[in-house]
């Protein structure tokens, strides 16, 4: 034998009786232990766990996630956009279709900066109320908004629905300018120009409060009858203060002719 074999021969002969690298690891995988199981199942389960708790928050910060919410963590917006009446059919009727049917549509909610766990509602205000009131949870997008975007979505949906009467979209819009919300906002709130924006203001102002709330929503007045209700009022309002000038305000007032 050469210098050259013996050398192959101890350094490069593979030791006799070695079992395959294969079978070693498949012996090594049968030897696991009990303990060593459970624990990569926990660690699988946590690993899942913090997966599904990360794709919800991406889904709750976008907004494409609906979710159900205690009513009694959901608190109103601070512009309200309705006129509150004793009897509200339609709303009795919505109660009924979600006993039965169940919610269809979900409202829209923000959550509190101020208050960790608590929502603020943009629109829905009706579909939360009849949820509260069947003691039910209350099926809710809830995306991050300003206060500029909760308003504005709260007026739009509003009137993609056409729930709004005049008057309430002028006290609406009245009820923003009060709140500080610039007219530019109002606009985008109520989907209108500024003529008509400007026109709903002027109707809102000249009208108390106490008689918009005894008159109602009155769905089928537009402007021109409200309109026609403030010229009444100036008139008599002028015709009052004509009657008080002339009788001097004196205890014989009621016998001043004009």
């Amino acid at each position: 034998m050469s210098r050259k074999d013996t050398v192959n021969t101890l350094f490069m002969r593979k030791p006799e009786g070695s079992a395959p690298v294969a079978g070693v690891e498949k012996n090594t995988d049968r030897v696991r232990t009990g303990a060593i199981s459970a624990m990569g199942a926990s660690l699988q389960e946590m690993t899942e766990g913090a997966r599904s708790a990360a794709k919800l928050q991406e889904q709750l910060a976008s907004g494409s996630s609906v979710v159900d919410l205690d009513p009694a963590l959901i608190d109103h917006s601070s512009v309200s956009d309705r006129i509150s009446i004793a009897v509200d059919p339609g709303f009795e009727a919505l109660v009924d279709s979600m006993r039965e049917n169940g919610q269809q549509v979900p409202i829209l909610v923000r959550p509190q900066s101020a208050s960790l766990g608590r929502f603020q509602v943009a629109y829905g205000r009706r579909r939360l109320r009849a949820a509260a009131l069947l003691g039910r949870t209350v099926r809710a997008i809830v995306q991050t908004l300003t206060d500029n975007e909760l308003v504005i979505a709260q007026g739009k949906e509003n009137l993609d629905r056409q729930d709004l009467s005049y008057i309430e979209k002028a006290q609406f819009a009245r009820r923003l300018e009060d709140g500080g919300y610039d007219r530019t906002t109002i606009m985008a709130a109520l989907s209108t120009d500024k003529g008509d924006l400007s026109r709903y203001i002027t109707i809102a102002r000249s009208i108390p409060e106490y008689l918009v709330q005894a008159i109602g929503p009155a769905p089928k007045a537009g402007r021109a009858r409200w309109a026609a209700l403030v010229d009444r009022a100036g008139a008599q309002t002028a015709y009052a203060r004509i009657a008080d000038h002339r009788c001097g305000f004196s205890r014989r007032r009621q016998r001043c002719p004009l």
